[in-house]
């Protein structure tokens, strides 16, 4: 049997106002008592989301699922070596369906995800949770603890950063910290879609020595933690690291064997269980300390 190699990245998911801890499982628990199918998709075009083959695993408070992207149009054509070429006819409500396999941790709200660029971006996922619960949900990267804690240390302070995102389509991901707060009022009143900003405090020697306020360690964290973002990496005083904490999301991958152009299920899930145990020291140190938080 073929097997494909996938990338595997780590997230943690919470209600937007970061209260109610047990919002996804209580959602994920009603799909799995109605069948592990959701019917009711969110539908953008003509394309459909939706979760299936939802489960609980053998793990308590453990979810396995698929999140499922159902196309109807830009289907691709079929041919032969004659060069004959002609487009796949569907039955009505059909599509071209990729997925995105996952396993949930509601112990620890992780999403452990299965990269397919076939299919769909986590923000995707993040905009079905808010469709389909009755509050916004942030899904936020889980980033290796080294990265973050070189930034937040008390004694480090900042020289300069670097950070670049788009506006969110939902006003409740917009993250409650007040410099992050301004620059989306900036951006709404200069009805700009993205902004990357540079920053940077004037060195030992060059007039008066200023350091970054560290209100901007929060404002860092605070972007990282967005859907939208595409950049954030700052510099230390006093060193010539720049610390990029996108790159250093906490990230593994996995081989799976392949059903023609699908993974297998099963293997697919043993690789996904697979890769929180690659990862489980990271984890734990991440987990029992606060810089991972949600903003």
């Amino acid at each position: 049997m073929a097997t494909h190699d996938f990338q595997v990245y780590f997230y943690r998911t919470a209600t937007a106002n970061d209260l109610d801890k047990t919002a996804v499982k209580d959602f994920f628990d009603e799909i799995v008592a109605d069948g592990g199918y959701v019917s009711s998709a969110m539908v953008l075009g003509q394309t459909g989301y939706f979760i299936s083959g939802l489960h609980e695993t053998e793990y308590e408070n453990e979810f396995g699922g698929a999140f499922s992207k159902l196309r109807k149009d830009n289907l691709p054509k079929i041919g032969n070596e004659h060069g004959i070429e002609k487009d796949i006819e569907l039955l009505e409500g059909d599509g071209l369906i990729e997925k995105n396999y996952f396993l949930y941790d509601a112990n620890r709200n992780l999403i452990i995800w299965q990269q397919n660029r076939n299919a769909s971006h986590i923000v995707r996922f993040q905009d079905y949770l808010c469709d389909q619960m009755p509050n916004s949900t942030k899904i936020v990267p889980v980033v290796e603890k080294d990265a973050m804690q070189r930034i937040m240390q008390g004694d480090v302070s900042l020289a300069a950063f670097d950070v670049s995102f788009a506006l969110p389509t939902n006003p409740d991901m917009i993250p409650v910290d007040a410099n992050t707060q301004k620059i989306y009022e900036l951006m709404t009143g200069l009805n700009v879609d993205s902004i990357r900003i540079h920053a940077s405090a004037n060195a030992p020697g060059r007039g008066a020595d200023k350091t970054i306020k560290a209100t901007a360690k929060k404002m860092l964290q605070a972007i990282k933690a967005m859907p939208g973002t595409r950049i954030v990496r700052a510099k230390t005083r006093g060193t010539d690291e720049h610390i990029d904490l996108i790159a250093e999301r906490l990230t593994t991958e996995i081989t799976v064997k392949m059903d023609g152009h699908y993974p297998n299920t099963d293997s697919m899930f043993a690789g996904l269980s697979k890769a929180m145990d690659n990862v489980s020291e990271d984890l734990e140190q991440i987990f029992s300390s606060d810089e991972n938080k949600l903003v």
